[in-house]
């Protein structure tokens, strides 16, 4: 077993994921952008250490081409590959995992008629930093729009 397994254990990871969701939503009453993007979980994969979520696409969230901006879509991806990263963190100890390092490739426009379906996949895990990968699709067509790879750094108490 290695030093990640422990934390995928059946229904630990989905528990502590809807734990965060509940957390994310209630953030700044409805008023932070976080709590805006109305995430939704749809599952939970402990053997693949990954999970996936749902984002409606608003209206707020296009650019002037009425696709969503490219700010938001890696504002998705962040949220998407967070969660999992905090997770972690916390299960070792850790206040949160801020990000510290995140590559957004934009594929394809994402429009308002259609939602994300984001899967993010723990990579890797050491004693401060946390790897993520994550894809997100266009729930209409199937095609990937948006592909990340991010680090986060595990935020110890003093």
């Amino acid at each position: 077993m290695d030093s990640l397994s422990k934390y995928f254990e059946k229904g630990r990871f989905e528990a502590g994921i809807k734990k965060m969701i509940q957390s994310v939503q209630s953030e700044g009453q409805g008023k932070r952008l976080n709590s805006l993007m109305h995430i939704e979980l749809i599952q939970c994969n402990d053997n693949e250490r990954s999970v996936t979520f749902g984002f409606p696409v608003a209206e707020w969230q296009l650019n002037s081409n009425d696709v969503m901006h490219g700010g938001i879509s890696a504002s998705v991806m962040d949220l998407s590959l967070g969660l999992p990263a905090n997770y972690i963190a916390m299960e070792k100890g850790g206040l949160f995992a801020p990000t510290i390092n995140m590559n957004v490739s934009y594929l394809l426009p994402v429009p308002l008629s259609d939602r994300l379906v984001v899967t993010a996949k723990v990579v890797s895990s050491g004693s401060s930093l946390i790897t993520v990968t994550g894809e997100a699709k266009l729930k209409s067509s199937g095609a990937v729009a948006i592909t990340a790879t991010a680090m986060y750094k595990i935020l110890m108490p003093r």
